[in-house]
């Protein structure tokens, strides 16, 4: 049996997101309405992972760019929910709310995100991102705006989702210092 209490450090999570949005306030809206370059960044974080079983924890210590394309793609996908893009301010009302909404949660569920480890919490990552792909598709520009304003199948929540989990994972890696097991270093990439 487990504890609902949650590990997280929220005011290191408002800081994490808090810089997410001032990098969402300064995108364009060429960059931040293509799907193509969301998609791009989704598949180099999940090469990176996949290189690692899927471990995201392993994976961002040894991986030097998974933290930077994280960010990135957290960044995009803070735009993608704003609803005034000229506005620099609103983001940052969005990344309070993320850190609340995690703060919130954290007292219910605790850090049941992370029980089943790195490849657990990934696999977390990857079926947000899967909804996301599936109603989005390959569409961007005004396509992309459409479809945002419809907000199919809780699309935005979905996005949020995405985005609290991100940080989330931060917050561990950042929090918690996980190390790969030194098994897991020695393993011959054969």
């Amino acid at each position: 049996m487990s504890s609902n209490r949650s590990t997280s450090n929220y005011e290191q999570i408002l800081l994490l997101a808090t810089h997410s949005s001032d990098r969402a306030g300064r995108m364009s809206r060429s960059t931040g309405l293509e799907f193509p370059r969301l998609q791009q960044l989704w598949n180099w974080v999940e090469l990176r992972v996949e290189r690692h079983s899927y471990n995201i924890f392993a994976a961002w210590v040894v991986e030097e760019d998974l933290e930077a394309l994280c960010h990135n793609l957290r960044d995009h996908l803070l735009w993608l929910s704003g609803r005034d893009h000229t506005a620099p301010h609103e983001f940052f009302i969005l990344a309070e709310e993320d850190t609340r909404v995690l703060e919130e949660k954290g007292r219910t569920y605790g850090d049941s995100w992370a029980r089943r480890g790195g490849v657990g919490a990934f696999m977390m990552l990857a079926r947000k991102w899967d909804r996301i792909e599936n109603i989005v598709g390959g569409v961007s520009g005004a396509s992309m705006e459409q479809v945002l304003l419809r907000n199919p199948g809780d699309l935005l929540d979905d996005i949020a989702d995405l985005r609290r989990y991100l940080l989330l994972v931060e917050d561990r890696m950042l929090t918690q210092a996980c190390e790969p097991t030194s098994a897991y270093l020695d393993q011959d990439p054969d």
